[in-house]
């Protein structure tokens, strides 16, 4: 179905610790923070579960379409990227650069053509690239486009 479990299992003994049932769709692999206390999980929304108890802290609702695969943390633990895909005449993608402490939107980079897969960060953290037909290359403190390559 359309649906997704997440379950915290204790590394030893295999217990589940916590569960979140029936969130609808299935972003992918949940991401963990860089402080290891939440858990961001993706399908029609972004939910950011306490790590320890699983209760949770606040939700992103995409404004249009779903989100694709993992959130990305960035280095410092305080934005989350995450991608949306949307059909309009086409396939398309919205990337959001949420915080991490409440997924407010820090800024967006709107209607990128194609079907976007999750973002990639530079390995310094100042840059993230994202793809569709396009790839392009973002400020991460900005969102404000570098550049663009067509890629199909």
């Amino acid at each position: 179905g359309q649906f997704g479990d997440l379950f915290a299992l204790h590394t030893v003994s295999g217990n589940v610790m916590w569960s979140y049932l029936n969130f609808v769709g299935y972003g992918g692999p949940p991401a963990l923070s860089t402080d290891g206390h939440t858990v961001y999980v993706t399908g029609t929304n972004l939910v950011a579960l306490d790590a320890v108890t699983g209760a949770k802290k606040w939700t992103y609702n995409a404004t249009r379409g779903w989100l694709e695969g993992p959130p990305v943390l960035s280095s410092d633990g305080l934005k989350l990227y995450v991608s949306a895909g949307f059909y309009s005449a086409g396939q398309f993608g919205d990337l959001f650069a949420l915080h991490t402490r409440d997924g407010s939107v820090m800024w967006s980079y709107l209607n990128f053509p194609g079907y976007g897969d999750p973002p990639a960060l530079r390995a310094d953290g100042n840059v993230v690239y994202v793809t569709g037909t396009n790839l392009a290359a973002l400020d991460a403190a900005t969102g404000a486009e570098q550049w663009t390559y067509q890629v199909a």
